[in-house]
């Protein structure tokens, strides 16, 4: 009969895993003032308006060069986009609203027969659009924040219009617009005080090279 022998010993029992040391900081809970972003759109459009010319001298010298059967140009500059002016108006407050923008847009012209500029002058241009944006009761107006980016025009070139108003200019303007309905909010947020940095960054120089030639 074979006897069994009893283990003597113990077990050490492992060491309970402690949690990793946080990293110190400093920051504590801060209030601060700061404009919440409702809504916020980035779109483009075409327009097209048909001007007549404002100096009658050029419209009448336009009109002959016409009937003659002579060359009438036109070329068209548009205006930087700190230029365009708008107006926007909230039209429905809701989650969407409806916003109408009216955008104003001054466009150079030139007029040229057989290549030889005749007159030049500026058209305020106007177009509209309606869209839907967030605008929840208590946003006005002021609230809305509208900028164009970008400004392209072109022209066909001159129609004959209706007497006694004469010759009418067809222009074609896109415009790149972004808008955005902003609210100011109090927020807390967990933040430290900054403080400017030491002035230490030096000016690359710039370097001088020598060219070394063999006689």
């Amino acid at each position: 009969m074979n006897k069994r022998k009893p283990i003597r010993g113990s077990q050490t029992p492992s060491p309970t895993p402690s949690s990793l040391p946080l990293d110190p900081n400093d920051l504590t809970p801060e209030c601060i003032l700061v404009n919440k972003v409702y809504d916020w759109v980035f779109f483009a459009n075409q327009y097209e308006n048909k001007n007549f010319i404002p100096d009658r001298d050029c419209g009448a010298a336009v009109s002959a060069a016409l009937a003659a059967g002579q060359r009438v140009e036109v070329q068209c500059t548009p205006p930087d986009p700190s230029e365009v002016e708008s107006t926007a108006t909230i039209l429905e407050n809701g989650n969407p609203g409806k916003v109408l923008i009216v955008w104003t847009v001054p466009v150079s012209v030139s007029i040229l027969i057989d290549s030889i500029e005749e007159c030049a002058f500026t058209v305020r241009t106007q177009f509209s659009d309606e869209i839907m944006l967030c605008v929840p009761n208590g946003i006005s107006n002021d609230n809305l924040k509208v900028k164009a980016y970008q400004v392209l025009c072109s022209s066909t070139g001159v129609l004959m219009g209706p007497d006694p108003f004469g010759p009418m200019i067809p222009l074609k303007v896109v415009l790149c617009k972004d808008v955005q309905v902003e609210y100011p909010v109090k927020l807390e947020v967990l933040a430290k005080f900054c403080s400017p940095r030491t002035n230490n960054i030096r000016i690359p120089e710039e370097e001088v090279y020598c060219g070394w030639y063999s006689v």
